[in-house]
């Protein structure tokens, strides 16, 4: 299994207890079988944001969803965790927001711990605060996960039997719940819904589908499942990320409402992650942040009603490749129809002195050129 250390301290990895410590973590992790890489976060270049940035931390954010557990060490500063672990937490706050909107946490299977060096007050602050984080980032945290050294110099810590007892709790019980998890898998059967207090306890279940209702009632919740064959995607695959880039296509080209193709790329990223297929998985997940990006954009420029929107643009869309939204800002593909050709009788039957609609000012527009 994978494991990744964060080290927020504020000093070089040769001048730092806490990276001593995260040192001896990362050796009793390979001991036990598996693999640790420990991130100096002030050796990188970041930016502080709650936002989705590009830079040298988001490739370390985006290797968190294929490891099986996390640790966040950090010294004791004035009390609490250092600036560079609350940037962590900044900067996940982006993932927080997609996982509440899309209903799937992809932490889930993960375990978390925490590490802190130094002394003085603080440990329980920072390891409560630090708790409470993960918990709602969607990893479980197992017991005794939490390093506390007070010991100071590599070479006292080295020699601290309690810090040595404290990273062999961590480690051993990092490893073993996250055996449990992978082999339970909860990700499959949890509820991915949001964690706000006043929501309703019925939220998110399944409401079945009972005899006579009409498959697209709002009665009942099985809309776009396997209790609605006809209206089913078929042909979706996450076996490597061609065939889910092939199944993007075929999501977008469906002729399906938009919240239906939301829902079979939530559907299908949750498969790809459950089955370790971490590649597929992401080109799952990039698809549904992008139809997040046009759901958010129809919704504050054009109307709050962004299925009936949606519907009406790709009605105009007929017979074009693409569509846009906003010239230069935004475009998506859609299933581009047929349509019902016009017959030659009908074509005859346009009186282009006094032509009817859009689509027949067109049709006599051309008529004149040929002429």
């Amino acid at each position: 299994m994978k494991f990744l250390i964060f080290n927020g301290s504020l000093k070089p990895d040769a001048d730092s207890n806490t990276f001593s410590v995260c040192k001896m973590a990362q050796l009793a992790f390979e001991k036990l079988g598996h693999e640790c890489e420990i991130v100096t976060l002030r050796d990188l270049d970041y930016e502080g944001s709650t936002d989705d940035v590009n830079d040298e931390l988001k490739h370390y954010i985006m290797k968190m969803f294929d490891m099986d557990g996390v640790l966040f060490a950090t010294p004791i500063w004035w009390g609490t965790h250092s600036c560079h672990i609350q940037a962590m937490l900044e900067r996940l706050d982006f993932i927080y927001s997609w996982a509440k909107d899309n209903k799937y946490q992809p932490f889930y299977n993960k375990v978390f711990g925490t590490l802190v060096s130094g002394g003085g007050d603080g440990f329980q602050h920072i390891h409560g605060v630090l708790y409470s984080a993960a918990s709602n980032f969607g990893f479980t945290v197992p017991p005794q996960c939490n390093i506390e050294s007070k010991a100071q110099g590599i070479e006292e810590i080295k020699a601290d039997e309690d810090t040595l007892n404290q990273v062999k709790n961590c480690t051993i019980n990092m490893v073993t719940w996250a055996k449990i998890l992978k082999e339970g898998n909860p990700t499959a059967s949890a509820r991915h819904g949001s964690v706000d207090i006043n929501e309703s306890l019925n939220e998110g279940k399944r409401i079945p589908r009972k005899k006579g209702q009409k498959r697209k009632s709002k009665k009942h919740s099985d809309l776009y499942t396997d209790e609605d064959p006809k209206g089913t995607i078929h042909g979706l695959g996450f076996k490597d990320e061609a065939t889910a880039r092939a199944s993007v296509s075929k999501i977008r080209k469906s002729g399906r409402s938009h919240a239906h193709k939301i829902q079979a790329a939530v559907a299908m990223e949750q498969r790809a992650r459950a089955a370790g297929k971490s590649g597929p998985a992401a080109i799952y997940e990039q698809e549904k942040m992008r139809i997040k990006e046009i759901t958010e954009y129809v919704r504050s420029y054009v109307h709050p009603d962004v299925e009936k929107q949606l519907k009406k643009y790709e009605k105009r869309a007929t017979g074009r490749a693409r569509m846009g939204y906003a010239p230069g800002y935004i475009s998506y593909p859609f299933r581009v129809r047929e349509g019902k050709k016009w017959s030659k009788k009908y074509k005859k039957s346009i009186n282009c002195a006094n032509p009817k609609g859009f689509s027949q000012k067109a049709h006599c527009a051309g008529r004149k050129k040929k002429k």
